[in-house]
């Protein structure tokens, strides 16, 4: 992650790479016409803005190659593709909980069933990784199917973090993580 948001940074925060990436896409892409900007305090905006540099990875690669940026070598490494592509899947699984988890009229009931319903599909879905099924995982499957192997599947243990996260007993101190976030003090 750290490195997908260091370069929509580096592409996105100077104003002349950003006008010559805008003009590429123009050229080359009819879907996008820009890169979407990460944000640290929303964070349903980093499945958004994985899912687009996913998209995009063939001309941001392009890109980054002819304008001698770094992270280049990254674009073109399938190992680190086949990651990215796992990690937008994911962010994108857990968006959609977490949409379906918000609103007026949504019961806590009905909050606790579709965690629990999570938690069962990340179990199914690592069994389908360690069986190289990528059905519920489109960018993953788009991925070359021999550079995915046992160690860029990543079913045992990027989703075993997954679901110790989803399962774990530990109360988060909100007090903490809201003070270490706070960026401006209210009066």
């Amino acid at each position: 992650m750290y490195i997908v948001v260091k370069v929509v940074n580096s592409i996105l925060s100077h104003s002349l790479n950003h006008r010559q990436f805008q003009l590429l896409l123009e050229k080359v892409n009819e879907h996008y016409i820009d890169l979407l900007l990460f944000c640290e305090v929303r964070w349903l905006s980093r499945g958004a803005m994985l899912s687009r540099v996913c998209d995009l990875k063939q001309e941001i690669s392009n890109f980054l190659h002819q304008k001698k940026l770094p992270y280049a070598d990254k674009f073109f490494d399938p190992r680190w593709l086949a990651c990215l592509a796992l990690l937008t899947d994911i962010s994108t699984h857990l968006n959609a909980l977490n949409l379906k988890s918000q609103g007026k009229k949504v019961l806590v009931t009905d909050m606790y069933c579709r965690i629990i319903a999570f938690e069962v599909k990340l179990r199914l879905w690592e069994a389908q990784l360690a069986d190289s099924q990528f059905a519920h995982f489109p960018c993953l499957a788009a991925c070359d199917p021999d550079t995915i192997d046992p160690d860029t599947r990543l079913s045992d243990r990027h989703l075993n973090d997954i679901l110790l996260l989803a399962t774990s007993t530990i109360k988060p101190d909100m007090e903490a993580l809201l003070c270490e976030k706070q960026h401006q003090v209210s009066h």
